[in-house]
């Protein structure tokens, strides 16, 4: 079976993303919030299999990037 990392969200983090969801659903509506959830997954489904998939940061070392939409990122 292949190795895949174990993902532990910060409370910070965590707070973070439902702010976002809460934006979505007030100003875009259910499909939007749907949209979103479903891209992070997808993210996170990669970090999980191949955490060196996505850019190291040129600021902080051992920090990456993980794109999920053009205005949210994960760093992790």
């Amino acid at each position: 079976m292949a190795f895949e990392m174990e993902i532990a969200w910060s409370n910070q983090a965590r707070k973070d993303y439902y702010k976002v969801l809460d934006y979505l659903h007030e100003n875009w509506g259910l499909n939007e919030v749907k949209n979103f959830v479903d891209k992070t997954e997808e993210v996170l489904g990669v970090i999980k299999k191949h955490p060196e998939t996505f850019v190291e940061s040129p600021r902080k070392r051992n920090v990456r990037k993980g794109f999920v939409t053009k205005y949210n990122s994960l760093f992790y």
